[in-house]
């Protein structure tokens, strides 16, 4: 539902130069990217709008031509807005549905900016996958 994912396939480029320029990219819209694993790195905002932290996950996969780059763009919900809303829930419905509404809304809004702005300093390095071109045998037995 918030869940945003997009992959994109590098040919002749770096692993650490491209997580290098897109790290620079998330640090100038607020996102610290940190490596978690040795293809798979994490970005999380500081910044919580109605108790949603927007987060960024990347992985590598290498490929014998270069390396794919799978993304998802995410959020996290923190404790306190968890409590809020079910507090709210059970005392104030209409301000609840009101409140998630609104929290789903900015969210999906942020996100999006994110992912707009997220493959702009690697933009001129994405290519398409250069496979090969399909051969269409015949099955044995058929004639």
């Amino acid at each position: 539902m918030i869940d945003r994912t997009d992959r994109q396939f590098f040919s002749g480029s770096g692993v650490a130069d491209v997580v290098g320029r897109l790290g620079q990219g998330l640090a100038a819209q607020g996102l610290g990217l940190a490596q978690i694993g040795p293809s798979n790195w994490q970005a999380r905002s500081n910044q919580a709008t109605y108790g949603l932290v927007p987060k960024v996950s990347l992985s590598v996969s290498p490929s014998p031509n270069g390396f794919y780059l799978d993304v998802r763009f995410t959020c996290d919900f923190e404790g306190t807005a968890i409590i809020g809303l079910i507090v709210a829930w059970f005392f104030c419905f209409p301000a609840a549905v009101i409140l998630a509404v609104l929290a789903y809304q900015d969210i999906t809004e942020r996100l999006r900016q994110l992912h707009a702005a997220f493959w702009a300093p690697v933009q001129q390095l994405i290519v398409a996958p250069n496979y090969p071109a399909p051969t269409w045998q015949q099955p044995p037995g058929a004639s």
